[in-house]
């Protein structure tokens, strides 16, 4: 018979492992954000500039600095996990208690997680951008940014900071998770699954015929698809569910997809589907892998790790850090140069403030999420849902 405290170390270490490769997938998914928003503040400058935009073998080159944006896909997938892994590992600990039970912690840590650092951010670019103009239009764009609306609404979607639309879809995810657990306590969580994922994919391929068709394409219910497959997967994986058959062929399979749907700009629904799966099928082989973790990809867990300080912060830093660079030394600048060495210099010294932000408001704030919760006395009563191994830090 196996010796319990071995047993015990090798389940610390599998967990250790699963941990570290969410991280690892953190870490892509902002790594495809950072190359996006880069590509966009370059180009964007060089139109300014009066020089050319790179085409040719360059640009083919440079092809997944302008699909980045599925990072933010890759990001939402890996919250449902994590969100809803969260869920399963409370259920496991607390089997009696009621649904009602989870809520007010779900969301009194999902508060404290993320609105604390929001706040403060969207804080910071709001005085920089409104310094000229604090104006009732300034409040009012302050309110609707700090009420978490703004991504339903196209006049203040990209207003203060670009990546803040999606902070405010994931807080909207937290508010119709409930529903989503009553669906799985109903019929299991394939058929909420299936009934989550056909809302989903209704509203984002009809949802453009209605008449207020932002408030619907940006709406909470065009991104439930990629959310509950994230969902799936931490069933799957908390139920010690077979590893899905071909899965590494399904992954390639569906990345050639996404890759031949972006690069010939095919329809969406290609990219919809193939982008959602291949990040199914990345997380299940992720965390069903018991195999160390490469020391290649710790840096990449390590940012992973600071993501959400990353995340609130980069795009305007990024921005501004542009017109600091004379338009002379853009123009000279090999291809390389301008597209390899200096977004990896920029960010490396972006990194900086991302870090000491991570370090004095995004843990603070989660700490003290923490230490409120335990001085209530509904606190001692229902154990919290965070799992061993991995926390939903997305």
């Amino acid at each position: 018979m196996e010796n319990p405290s071995a047993e015990y170390m090798k389940s610390q270490a599998d967990q250790n492992y699963h941990l570290q490769r969410v991280d690892i997938l953190r870490g892509v998914a902002i790594l495809l954000v950072l190359m996006n928003h880069y590509w966009a503040a370059a180009t964007q400058g060089l139109m300014h500039a009066g020089l050319a935009i790179p085409g040719g073998w360059l640009r083919a080159t440079l092809f997944p600095m302008e699909f980045g944006f599925l990072g933010v896909k890759l990001f939402f997938v890996v919250s449902g996990f994590c969100i809803h892994l969260s869920y399963l590992k409370w259920v496991e600990k607390n089997r009696t208690a009621a649904l009602p039970k989870f809520l007010p912690l779900f969301f009194w840590r999902r508060f404290f997680r993320i609105y604390p650092p929001y706040l403060l951010a969207l804080l910071l670019f709001w005085v920089w951008n409104f310094r000229s103009e604090l104006n009732l239009r300034a409040v009012w764009h302050l309110a609707v940014h700090a009420s978490l609306l703004h991504s339903l609404s196209q006049p203040f979607f990209y207003e203060i900071n670009w990546s803040f639309w999606s902070i405010a879809v994931e807080w909207q995810l937290y508010l119709i998770y409930p529903l989503f657990l009553l669906m799985t306590r109903w019929k299991g969580t394939s058929v909420a699954f299936l009934i989550a994922g056909s809302v989903a994919t209704i509203v984002t391929f009809f949802g453009g015929y209605v008449t207020d068709s932002f408030l619907l394409l940006h709406s909470p219910f065009a991104y439930w698809l990629e959310w509950c497959v994230g969902a799936l997967v931490a069933d799957h994986f908390v139920n010690k569910g077979p590893r899905v058959p071909f899965a590494k062929l399904l992954l390639a399979v569906s990345g050639i997809v996404m890759a031949v749907s972006m690069s010939q700009h095919l329809a969406y629904q290609y990219i919809y589907f193939g982008g959602t799966a291949f990040f199914a099928l990345l997380i299940h082989l992720a965390v069903s892998s018991k195999k160390p973790v490469p020391e290649i990809l710790k840096p990449v867990a390590a940012l992973g790790i600071i993501s959400y300080s990353v995340y609130l912060l980069h795009q305007p830093l990024i921005v501004w850090s542009f017109p600091f660079i004379p338009s002379a030394w853009v123009a000279a600048m090999p291809g390389i140069v301008l597209w390899i060495a200096l977004p990896v210099l920029l960010y490396a010294i972006i990194l900086i403030p991302c870090i000491a932000f991570h370090r004095w408001v995004e843990l603070p704030s989660i700490s003290l999420g923490k230490s409120l919760w335990n001085r209530l006395p509904k606190g001692r009563t229902v154990r919290s849902p965070a799992p061993v191994g991995i926390p939903a830090r997305w």
